[in-house]
């Protein structure tokens, strides 16, 4: 789940299919195989952690770690993500 960042500083890029910030209480981590959007090298899934939660608005908090990204994780929405026993 974590790189190491070694030579050049990285470019940053956004991505693109991820919802507004928002503020959520810490939960256990669960792992989790999500979908990102970057904003030039187009979608990926990557390994990383749920760690919060947000049910008025869904959207899930995944940790992950990618030098194109400033951030420790992104909020996406739950289609974008997948976990074992991911109700249907």
């Amino acid at each position: 789940m974590y790189e190491q960042f070694t030579g050049d500083p990285p470019k940053y890029q956004n991505i693109l299919n991820r919802p507004p910030a928002r503020d959520r209480p810490l939960r256990d981590r669960v792992p989790v195989q999500a979908r990102f959007v970057w904003e030039h090298d187009g979608e990926e899934w990557k390994g990383g952690h749920a760690v919060r939660y947000d049910e008025d608005e869904p959207a899930i908090y995944v940790e992950v770690i990618d030098k194109r990204f400033q951030f420790v994780g992104a909020w996406l929405r739950p289609e974008d993500v997948d976990w074992e026993n991911k109700p249907k």
